[in-house]
This record gives structure tokens, C-alpha cells and sequence, in this order.
């Protein structure tokens, strides 16, 4: 699915192979601008389901933390770059810094 307009509160229909078609409600959200400040980004090689995949068991793997995928750029086939802000149990923003470790 591609957008190439503003999507906040926007209505897409999507058909799937079958033929059956879904209705998809499409809202953006403002990103904090401390979440921006303290994004750290991700190069990695991965097939297109490969980036929801990193995102889950990330999520699996550090249940304490919160993953806010910010932005996701293809650089090239099976080349991805993430934006990624994360934020502790106590809802404290992690700085990119202290994810070195």
C-alpha cells in the first residue's frame, strides 16, 4: 500500500488476492519531539516481512521497553533503514547513546 497523500483519518480499500476487499483506516500521529531528538537508526538487511519481524522480536525480546518506529527507508533490495526511539517501564526516553550497550 502505497500513500501519497496527507493520511489522517483517511479511508483505503484494499483487495486482497482473493478478490475480498477490506477497509482500512489510515491516522497519523504528531511524533514527540523528544522522541525525534533521541532516535537511533537501524541499517540492516532484511526481506520486506524481515522489518516487521526485527520490530517483534524486539518487542519479545525486551518486554520492558516500548519501540516507537519512527521512519523506514529502503536503500536497495533487502536494505533497510530504521528510525527508532525507545522508551523504559518508567516511560523514560532512552538517548540513542545509552542503546550502544
Amino acid at each position: 500500500l502505497i500513500v501519497d497523500r496527507s493520511v489522517d483519518n483517511a479511508v483505503v480499500t484494499a483487495t486482497g488476492a482473493n478478490a475480498t476487499s477490506l477497509k482500512i483506516r489510515l491516522e497519523s500521529l504528531k511524533i514527540n519531539e523528544d522522541l525525534k531528538k533521541s532516535a537511533l537508526k537501524l541499517v540492516f538487511y532484511a526481506a520486506p516481512a524481515g522489518v516487521a519481524d526485527l520490530l517483534t522480536e524486539l518487542r519479545r525480546s525486551y518486554a520492558e521497553l516500548t519501540f516507537y518506529p519512527l521512519a523506514i527507508a529502503r536503500i536497495g533490495a533487502n536494505h533497510h533503514a530504521l528510525s527508532l526511539s525507545v522508551v523504559d517501564r518508567n516511560g523514560r526516553i532512552i538517548s540513542a547513546s545509552d542503546t550502544r550497550d
